[in-house]
Order: C-alpha cells, then sequence, then structure tokens
C-alpha cells in the first residue's frame, strides 16, 4: 500500500498511488496540481504532462504532495523529521523556482487533519494527513506557445518514521513517493489553438 499519497487532481477525491485516494482535506480547486507521483506514472506510459499557461487563462500550477498516516502521532513524527527541496529549471537549464524547507518546519505543510483515504480493493479507512503546497508563479508558455521545464523533488528524513502500514527508514523518501528528478512536463498557450 502506498504510504505517501499525492494529489493529482483538484477534484473531491485525489486519485493516486494505484488507486489509492485521499478525500479531499487539501484540495485548491483554483489551481493546476502538479504532483510529483504524476511524473514517474506519466513516463511509463510516455504521455506528457501539459498544464495551461497560467498568463493567458490558465490557473495557477501548484507542485502538491501529501503524507497520511493512521495516527495523528505517526503525521506529527513524519513533519518532525522531514526536510526537502522543490526545483524547477527551463529547457535551458536555468532555474525559474527553488524553495525548501528546513528540518521540522511544519510552517511548509498544511495543519494535520482527519482524512479518509480510499483503498484499490474499493474500501476505506480515516487516517490523518497534511499536504504540501508549493505555487510555481507565472511560468510562461513563451514565444512558441509551448515550453518545457523540468520538476526535482527531494525529501529525506533524519529519522525512521512508520504511517501504521511500515515503516520508512531514515534517509531519502524513495521515488515514487516524492522523490523525482527532471520529470518534464509542458506549459501550452491553449488560445493559439
Amino acid at each position: 500500500m502506498k504510504r505517501l499519497l499525492i494529489a493529482l487532481t483538484a477534484a473531491a477525491l485525489a486519485a493516486v498511488g494505484v488507486g489509492i485516494g485521499v478525500a479531499n482535506a487539501f484540495d485548491n480547486t483554483n489551481a493546476q496540481i502538479l504532483s510529483p507521483f504524476r511524473c514517474p506514472e506519466y513516463r511509463s506510459t510516455g504521455q506528457p504532462i501539459v498544464f495551461s499557461d497560467p498568463n493567458t487563462g490558465g490557473r495557477p500550477l501548484v507542485v502538491k504532495f501529501s503524507w497520511v498516516a493512521l495516527q495523528e502521532k505517526q503525521i506529527q513524527d513524519f513533519l518532525k523529521y522531514e526536510f526537502g527541496s522543490i526545483t524547477v529549471t527551463d529547457s535551458n537549464g536555468n532555474t525559474v523556482f527553488s524553495q525548501s524547507w528546513p528540518l521540522g518546519d511544519t510552517a511548509s505543510w498544511t495543519p494535520i487533519a482527519p482524512v479518509t483515504v480510499a483503498q484499490p480493493n474499493g474500501g476505506s479507512f480515516n487516517g490523518w494527513g497534511t499536504a504540501h503546497e508549493s505555487p510555481l508563479g507565472s511560468l510562461s508558455s513563451g514565444p512558441t506557445g509551448d515550453a518545457t521545464y523540468y520538476l526535482s523533488v527531494d525529501a529525506e528524513l533524519t529519522h525512521a518514521v512508520n504511517d501504521g502500514f511500515g515503516s520508512f527508514p531514515r534517509g531519502k523518501i524513495p521515488a515514487p513517493y516524492v522523490q523525482v528528478a527532471n520529470c518534464a512536463f509542458t506549459v501550452h498557450d491553449f488560445s493559439r489553438g
């Protein structure tokens, strides 16, 4: 079972992992959500990740991912021992967005809240969750109407944590939970067709 749930859409129930979802305690319906979990998923199917240019009528772009656990204390432990960074570069390798959060920084995460987690077998359970949201600002489609960017997310634990299903050891939180490097996505100007 996936332990780290990544918000993929702004729908009431975000489908994540292998059919796992979190009832919408962390939705931002005014944004286009870029989740690190989409990167491996789309790469394996060959489908591009495309967003509408926020400068030509598209909603703002936000990098967003969540962590859920069975008990609130397990979320508190995760936040106590986790730190990381997000970087977005353009096709020339220039950094266009960079953010990091230090160890124990709970300000980078939403308040811990009760969530309902959907399981792949159709069942669900009540748990606790938090989400990390990073608005990317005004990434542009550029003069051609299409611009490619690359997302990298690095998250690490200084101590093992347990989410009620199992334990994540100290060190980098492995892909596909959050870890991603150079995940390509395109910002497109749909007003041009």
